[in-house]
């Protein structure tokens, strides 16, 4: 007797029963009477029947003597038999019965009676009940009737649609933690004891011990544990093994989640204190269904299929990905897109791939939902094949005999054309996204569903089982903002031989965004918390440098950045925040370019402190991103520029790139080492940090130094004559590169003679004391710019960060204040 509880092809009906396999080993020409009987206190028809696969019983069977039997024929012409052996009623057996089975003589045979095996089962009136949702993110429904027949539809699980900085497997490794509430791939199971209170099988706590089976490379199962003084609280992985203990009517809340495509149950097993042996109280069964609709979501593609990367996986629907860039056809007039168009596409429409993974038996179907015309970033339609021409096609929807998918309408894979891909065509888009001011108010998020249904079969109605979305974005052209910001265009007017325009733009919108300390989705860059520094690996003391500055009124503010546009995403950004276009912020840039030690200004708080931060957090994150084998660079506006400036020539294993707005000049003393509060000329900060500082001064390192044509500060750094003490202050180190500012013409006209007014510094003013040299020397400046008939005030906005966005994503023409390229979209910054 091969005796298998609920296993085999048989799904679970009732709690209180046994599926048990009959085999013989003879030849099977004849039929073979079994006898089943049950030894001790349990008797047939009283206490337990015997039932084949299709009904709940048999016949009885004779009576011989006390003991009651029923007799199971296996037919001719088949070696074995399933049947069922049913518990009638509760009786309180809580002791092993064995299972007798006889050969006894068929009506139509000569067998001799004989026992031909034995085995044991347990009646018991202890029960257990395991249900499994039905369908993901269902976590109310407890559907039996789906968990016995068509059983439990599971996902195989995104490894992000926890939307963090790393896969979740990778996450959940590092914390030994399990999900959390952003998994939306999970499926509910929860298992409810009903043994009664001080049961004779209990453990010393009146409990019972269960375990959960299951297969552990087809699922994972996970735990809420609510933290104690030793544990904080959180999911846990569950492994099979497991034991777990209940009072009576106790729940215990489980989740699930999918590996890989399968067919499968997930079993619960008693394990009594008293017992050696294991018994099957429950099990429910489920499809792990790897469901996969993919784009180009990182926009390396073209019009080409996707590559199905695993960073296009995790770009598809995250909040920080900006979606796959379609374009309309070209308005009349407008240039034509120069891409060229792949062999059968000339109408250069955009692939989608789907894939509906493994099937059970019975039919599968597929719907695709989009917003068509309502869409927040423009129009689109949905086709079943592409081809050069519009004529080429029938445009009419599939149900009619047309190519054209009709939204939300499950269609078979032989109505699709019997292939996995769909096209995109985009019809008209929403100009609101194409400049920074229509995407500072958010990216659009338009989504593109598929949604898999099943059925068993033609008759029953469909069951949605599975879904997967991606992310589009319809923009006018290639020469818009997002577009822009994507991709590296060194095309550009203010470019020349620099490249990467599109990190320029973004480092601008960084540098902007750590003024606020700002998380960036609707531009692909995502602030890195406390938690993702943590498992980024920067050093705990990095981190409190990071948090200090944020605590203080005054300090060191600097953040960092994942940048979600980059190859892979694998490039950080370590972003400073600096002055604005305020008086007195300016000032102390100037301050810092003096080049004095901290107990020249009295002892107060200086830019130095931060620069000496700046430094240290720099060697923190570059040895970070050198031992990780990821990318990094820095940025900065204003002081913030001059920081960065200080973190990338002294950054140390990594070379560190950077990109200055409008920065702060950086002295040399600043990068000098000292000792008690004493300058050492000659020794370094770091190691390298003398030669790249005078590499970035020849222009010759990895530092932009991005400026407007009218900012006060590069205005000052680079005019400013000789001072009694300290000689030139220096000007922002790296390569310089000039941006448009808007075009003022009073500034126009006055800014050479101020330049000239301002070549040679009196020496009148020389005190002991630097800060008040500085305070009269600045008083001087603005006497300066006054006697040349120049408010201040109209200098003062081309030094802010809107400014230098300005210059970076517009080209105007001057005195006609026309602008041939803007993807900026709002007013200048100086009006």
């Amino acid at each position: 007797m091969d005796q298998e509880f609920l296993e085999g092809p048989y799904e679970k009906s009732r709690q209180d029963e046994a599926v048990l396999r009959l085999s013989r080993t003879g030849p099977g020409a004849q039929p073979l009477d079994v006898r089943i009987n049950l030894t001790g206190r349990a008797e047939a028809w009283t206490d337990y029947r015997v039932a084949d696969m299709q009904r709940d019983s048999l016949e009885p069977g004779p009576v011989d003597g006390t003991v009651k039997y029923c007799v199971v024929t296996i037919p001719a012409g088949q070696q074995s038999v399933d049947f069922k052996l049913i518990s009638i009623q509760d009786r309180h057996f809580e002791s092993d019965e064995d299972v007798k089975l006889e050969v006894v003589p068929h009506r139509g045979g000569s067998y001799s009676p004989a026992e031909s095996a034995a085995g044991k089962v347990l009646l018991i009136d202890a029960t257990a009940d395991l249900d499994l949702a039905a369908r993901p993110r269902d976590m109310e429904l407890m559907d039996d009737v789906f968990e016995d027949t068509e059983g439990s539809f599971i996902p195989k699980n995104s490894d992000f649609d926890l939307q963090r900085d790393m896969a979740d497997h990778e996450w959940l490794s590092m914390h030994e933690d399990g999900l959390t509430s952003a998994e939306d791939d999970t499926v509910r199971l929860v298992v409810t004891s009903q043994i009664r209170p001080n049961h004779d099988h209990a453990g010393p706590l009146s409990r019972m011990f269960f375990e959960v089976d299951f297969d552990p490379s087809s699922v994972r199962l996970y735990q809420y544990n609510r933290g104690s003084s030793s544990q904080r609280p959180g999911w846990q992985r569950v492994f099979v093994g497991n034991r777990f203990e209940l009072d009576y009517e106790q729940r215990l809340e489980l989740v699930v989640e999918g590996t890989r495509a399968d067919r499968d149950r997930i079993s619960l097993i008693w394990k009594s204190s008293t017992i050696a042996e294991k018994y099957l109280f429950d099990a429910a069964s489920y499809t792990c269904w790897d469901v996969d609709l993919d784009i180009d979501s990182n926009n390396t593609s073209d019009l080409q299929p996707p590559s199905r990367n695993g960073w296009q996986e995790q770009l598809e629907d995250n909040r920080y990905g900006i979606g796959k860039l379609i374009y309309p056809p070209p308005l009349p007039g407008a240039p034509t897109d120069p891409t060229p168009a792949p062999p059968g596409n000339g109408l250069k429409w955009t692939p989608v791939d789907f894939s509906t993974g493994w099937f059970p038996d019975g039919e599968a179907g597929v719907a695709f939902h989009h917003l068509g015309l309502q869409g927040d970033s423009g129009a689109i339609r949905l086709w079943r094949k592409t081809g050069d021409s519009l004529q080429e096609l029938k445009q009419q929807a599939i149900e009619d005999g047309g190519d054209l998918i009709t939204v939300n309408r499950i269609y078979t894979r032989e109505q699709l054309a019997g292939v996995n891909r769909v096209y995109i065509e985009a019809l008209l888009a929403q100009r609101r996204h194409d400049d920074l001011q229509g995407a500072n108010r958010g990216c659009p998020s338009d989504l593109l569903t598929m949604k898999v249904y099943y059925r068993a079969d033609a008759d029953e109605p469909w069951r949605l089982a599975m879904k997967d979305s991606v992310k589009y974005l319809v923009t006018t052209d290639r020469d818009r903002f997002y577009p822009n910001l994507q991709f590296h265009r060194g095309e550009r007017y203010w470019s020349g031989s620099v490249g990467h325009t599109g990190v320029v733009l973004r480092d601008s919108l960084i540098s902007e965004g750590v003024y606020g300390h700002s998380d960036l989705p609707q531009f692909g860059q995502q602030l890195l918390d406390q938690e993702m520094m943590e498992r980024l690996g920067l050093d705990e003391k990095a981190i409190a440098i990071i948090q200090e500055g944020w605590s203080l009124e005054k300090g060191l503010k600097c953040l960092i950045y994942r940048d979600f546009l980059s190859p892979e995403g694998r490039d950080y950004v370590l972003a400073f925040a600096g002055t604005e276009a305020e008086l007195s912020d300016i000032v102390n840039d100037i301050m810092q370019g003096l080049g004095l030690s901290p107990q020249d200004w009295d002892g107060t708080r200086t830019f130095e402190d931060q620069y000496a931060k700046a430094i240290v957090l720099s060697s923190y994150f570059g040895t970070t991103i050198a031992e990780r084998g990821l990318n990094g660079r820095t940025t900065g506006h204003s002081l913030g520029g001059g920081l960065a400036s200080a973190a990338s020539v002294t950054c140390e294993p990594y070379s560190l790139p950077a990109h200055t707005f409008n920065a702060a000049g950086l002295h040399i003393n600043t990068i000098t080492a000292r000792y008690n509060g004493e300058l050492l000329p000659t020794v370094p900060r770091t190691p390298n940090a003398f030669m790249k500082y005078w590499r970035e001064k020849a222009m010759e390192g990895q530092i932009l130094a991005f400026s407007t044509a009218y900012d006060p500060l590069t205005f000052v750094q680079e005019n400013l004559g000789p001072l009694a003490f300290v000689g030139r202050i220096p000007q922002a180190i790296g390569r310089a590169v000039r941006l448009q500012s808007p075009f003022d013409v009073i500034v126009h006209a006055n800014q050479h003679q101020i330049a000239e007014a301002i070549r040679f510094v009196p020496d009148k003013y020389w005190l002991e004391n630097y800060k008040i040299y500085v305070t009269k020397l600045v008083a001087w400046l603005v006497s300066i710019i006054g006697q040349n008939h120049l408010p201040l005030r109209r200098m003062l906005p081309h030094h802010g960060i809107r400014a230098v966005q300005y210059g970076l994503m517009t080209e105007a023409v001057p005195l006609q204040r026309r602008r041939v390229f803007d993807v900026f979209g709002y007013e200048d910054p100086d009006r």
